[in-house]
């Protein structure tokens, strides 16, 4: 709205009066997303499209009892169904909340590839794992824990990477590898023993 104030130099006895206004700062939340269906999975990568006035914090809910507060997080599914998904922000107004459904259906429900693309090795492994293609290049390696959270991503872009696993805890995790298309080269168990 527009304000008029009038200001008084007490010393002086001068005024002053001026007119100013004041925009309102709407707060927004909402996001989208892209599925990938892959062997055994379906990568879900959202997009926040949230708007905010001053510092916010995020929370999403993947449908499934998931959840990460990251402002904008990959997922992966591991069934069928449909999953309301939603993403909470709050900041200097309040909270605000939006929720969308995502349809995660035709998935694949082949056993791991037994002659895969990819050889991955050591597996187990403690500190590195070598990612070898046998034929294309590897354009992305995506590391996620069995409650389908996205862990590690890089680009390699070559036929050969080693990622560092130092950091992760003991346990099982999946990989997906992708080509330059994003298209699914290799799907597998990462066994992880520090």
């Amino acid at each position: 709205g527009e304000y008029t104030a009038t200001i008084i130099d007490t010393n002086t006895g001068c005024t002053e009066v001026t007119t100013f206004t004041v925009e309102e700062v709407e707060s927004i939340v909402d996001f989208d997303f892209e599925i990938f269906i892959g062997i055994n999975l379906a990568e879900a990568e959202f997009t926040n499209l949230s708007t905010s006035a001053g510092e916010e914090q995020f929370e999403w809910d993947f449908g499934n009892g998931q959840t990460s507060n990251e402002k904008e997080p990959m997922f992966v599914y591991f069934e069928e169904g449909t999953f309301e998904v939603c993403l909470t922000m709050t900041d200097d107004c309040g909270t605000q909340e939006v929720c969308k459904e995502i349809v995660i259906d035709n998935l694949s429900v082949s056993e791991f590839n037994k002659n895969p693309n990819i050889e991955v090795y050591p597996n187990p492994a403690s500190d590195l794992v070598n990612f070898k293609s046998r034929q294309q290049l590897i354009h992305e390696i995506n590391i996620y824990d069995l409650n389908g959270k996205l862990i590690n991503k890089s680009n390699p872009k070559q036929l050969e990477s080693k990622v560092n696993i130092s950091g992760f805890s003991n346990g099982v995790y999946l990989f997906v590898c992708k080509d330059k298309d994003l298209n699914t080269l290799e799907v597998g168990k990462l066994i992880i023993k520090n």
